[in-house]
């Protein structure tokens, strides 16, 4: 009797797995990719996440008055709200510790001389998410995010 139980709960286990795959996407899962559009342009905070111990708390951010972000070319950033508005230049690095680009803000140029992404002071890992732009603080052990959308 014993054995048939656990012969049963095997054979149940080995099912579920068989039905499970990898390849399917589930509909509610949001796409997320690590870089694959330009930063370019004007963007608008939607939202923020944070996690203070349990579970992740995404909060939506109001849309007047606008909070935006503004990334030129040129090597230049503008933010319109109060936490980042000192930043004046970005550079988009690699990060060899993982598949994300590194959004690095400086209150001053910071020339052309190689930044090492483990010794910058305020930066963002870098991805995209159903083609909104999200930064994630880096240095956040349970993670934290600033979403934007673009204007």
């Amino acid at each position: 009797m014993k054995n048939t139980i656990v012969s049963s709960i095997i054979i149940m286990f080995v099912a579920c797995l068989g039905a499970c795959s990898d390849d399917e996407k589930k509909i509610d899962e949001p796409e997320v990719t690590t870089y694959d559009d330009p930063l370019n342009g004007e963007w608008l905070l939607y939202e923020t996440g944070s996690s203070p111990g349990s579970g992740y708390n995404i909060k939506k951010v109001s849309a007047n008055p606008a909070q935006t972000l503004t990334i030129k070319d040129d090597g230049t950033i503008s933010f319109n709200f109060d936490s980042l508005s000192n930043f004046k230049f970005y550079r988009l690095l690699e990060d060899p510790n993982s598949e994300s680009k590194v959004l690095a803000l400086y209150k001053s140029d910071p020339g052309t001389e190689p930044q090492d992404v483990s010794t910058l002071r305020v930066s963002y890992s870098v991805s995209f998410v159903n083609g909104n732009l999200k930064l994630g603080f880096r240095w956040c052990v349970e993670g934290c995010h600033l979403g934007f959308k673009r204007r």
